[in-house]
């Protein structure tokens, strides 16, 4: 523990570092530990310095434990902030592209699609092409035609549900 600590609950103990006995005052909260001359002990503790009590680990393994699960609770709380407002800008999203594809601009592009391909699959070769598939999103709204690829029904389903055939 830093010798940082702001509290003001110290009490004088003994502790037993490197092998040396020292004698200090320990913080009750945060278990920090301040290393006191003995004259400056004995003036402060008025008893035997053979009697104080033992500097106890546990007060500072405690604060350590419940700060450490406290930064953890706060990165739970903000990933799910984060994920919250993902959800809410990929419902933002979803909604303008919806309505992108209902425009005659999107239609313009799809039956330029459709016509570039002769109406043929691209994926399999061999069926009616009926979907236009965005090869990206990059370009959603002024998409390049190379972007876009005359797909089946069955190729397009394929292409957003299936992942490697391994």
């Amino acid at each position: 523990m830093s010798n940082g600590c702001e509290h003001e609950s110290r009490y004088a103990r003994r502790k037993c570092l490197d092998g040396r006995l020292q004698y200090g005052k320990q913080c009750v909260k945060c278990g920090n530990w301040k290393v006191l001359s003995t004259a400056s002990v004995s003036a402060q503790a008025p008893c035997l310095l053979d009697e104080l009590p033992w500097y106890e680990s546990a007060i500072e393994d405690e604060y350590l434990r419940v700060q450490q699960e406290t930064r953890e609770l706060l990165r739970q709380k903000q990933r799910r902030e984060r994920l919250a407002e993902q959800t809410v800008r990929d419902a933002e999203w979803q909604a303008r592209y919806s309505e992108y594809l209902k425009s005659d601009a999107w239609q313009a592009k799809r039956v330029a699609a459709l016509a570039r391909d002769a109406g043929v699959c691209r994926g399999c070769g061999r069926h009616k092409a009926t979907q236009v598939h965005h090869k990206t999103y990059a370009h959603v709204g002024r998409e390049f035609l190379f972007e876009l690829e005359a797909l089946c029904d069955a190729c397009h389903q394929r292409v957003h549900n299936e992942g490697p055939a391994w």
